[in-house]
């Protein structure tokens, strides 16, 4: 194992990155982007999250417009699309989920307005019940997190599972569905009933991931779970594992959770190792945010800058990393790379006033003139 805090054994791989990032394509840019000098991944696993990360979808722009004109049957038909290409394995696991939109909106009250508006005009399709369930799910967390009472979360969450078991009932095939209803439970207190509905899912997709994750976030210690129980989730896919190589990062998510308990201790060595040997599994987000803070406090910054660029490479809104990093390059005297960084942050959120003036900011320090050495 390479010591992975010396910053001249990253030299090349940052060329590389460098080079890669500014291919267009953007699962053409996944696919070729280096991975982890220590760590080597199953070329079809990041061939899959690729694919389910970087495969362009329809926008909530365009689902705005079709809710607009009332063109129910045509946004039926879209979703209908997505729904058998999934099933048929020709499109990547992600893009039936990503094609429900949670985080696009521009509001909750957008969403809950649009969302309402296309349920009360085809009560019965399941493709509007799912996406208003998603969208009372979301507000019902919403309501949890702004300390709303246990009566204002379980009416909205409630009131999402209607939705979303008359999306199940028209359609059984409908794996979002099962996923936010999962989310239901928790809302409601009923975590007990994750096992049903989530075999309930496997029956119609017994190689399915993302439900599987959406379960296995219930079994870490936060809420009440176990690494002893991740590695047991994991382990029960494992006859799958041929069929889908995403539920490798079933693994990671257990490996995980024992860093993590490392971590909350201080225990800084030991997490950053026990984050390298969950990685090892696969590229898990949450893994490789928490590993590049763990990375910094030990002072390994070219290490964390790799997993910066790993979370770079496989989310859609890298907004934060692209921060984090551009400050690392700053702070390293890197300023060109710096820039990219902000201006690519900028680029995804052109409002935020902060990423605008750090881009100003890097470009006024390059044109300074040199200090003169005396």
């Amino acid at each position: 194992m390479p010591e992975l805090w010396q910053r001249s054994r990253y030299e090349k791989i940052f060329a590389e990155i460098d080079r890669v990032e500014a291919i267009a394509d953007p699962v053409r840019r996944c696919l070729e982007y280096p991975s982890l000098p220590h760590i080597a991944w199953p070329p079809r696993l990041i061939e899959a999250l690729c694919a389910d990360h970087q495969t362009p979808i329809m926008q909530v722009d365009e689902v705005k417009a079709m809710i607009d004109r009332g063109e129910w049957q045509a946004l039926h038909d879209r979703y209908a699309g997505y729904l058998q290409r999934h099933h048929s394995g020709e499109d990547p696991e992600l893009l039936l989920y990503r094609v429900f939109f949670l985080h696009s909106w521009k509001s909750s009250e957008e969403m809950d307005d649009y969302t309402r508006r296309w349920v009360s005009a085809v009560p019965d399709d399941p493709f509007a019940n799912t996406e208003r369930g998603a969208a009372l799910t979301n507000m019902a967390w919403k309501a949890r997190g702004d300390d709303a009472s246990e009566d204002q979360v379980r009416a909205h969450a409630d009131r999402a599972e209607v939705h979303l078991r008359k999306a199940i009932a028209a359609e059984p095939r409908l794996m979002t569905a099962y996923l936010y209803l999962i989310d239901t439970h928790v809302l409601q207190g009923r975590r007990e009933a994750i096992p049903n509905t989530l075999q309930a899912a496997l029956r119609q997709s017994p190689a399915s991931f993302h439900v599987r994750e959406q379960a296995a976030q219930y079994l870490h210690g936060r809420w009440g779970g176990s690494p002893q129980q991740l590695y047991g989730f994991a382990l029960g896919a494992g006859s799958q594992l041929e069929r889908n190589p995403r539920l490798a990062l079933l693994a990671t998510h257990a490996g995980r959770e024992i860093a993590d308990r490392h971590s909350e201790h201080h225990r800084d060595r030991r997490a950053l190792w026990a984050y390298r040997a969950a990685l090892a599994h696969g590229p898990e987000r949450e893994t490789l945010l928490n590993a590049g803070f763990t990375a910094s406090e030990l002072e390994y910054y070219a290490e964390k800058i790799m997993y910066l660029s790993q979370d770079i490479r496989f989310h859609r809104f890298p907004k934060d990393a692209r921060i984090r990093r551009g400050l690392l390059w700053e702070w390293d005297g890197k300023f060109e790379r710096a820039l990219r960084d902000f201006r690519a942050a900028a680029a995804l959120d052109p409002d935020d006033a902060w990423t605008a003036n750090k881009v100003a900011e890097v470009e006024a320090r390059m044109r300074a003139p040199a200090p003169v050495r005396r």
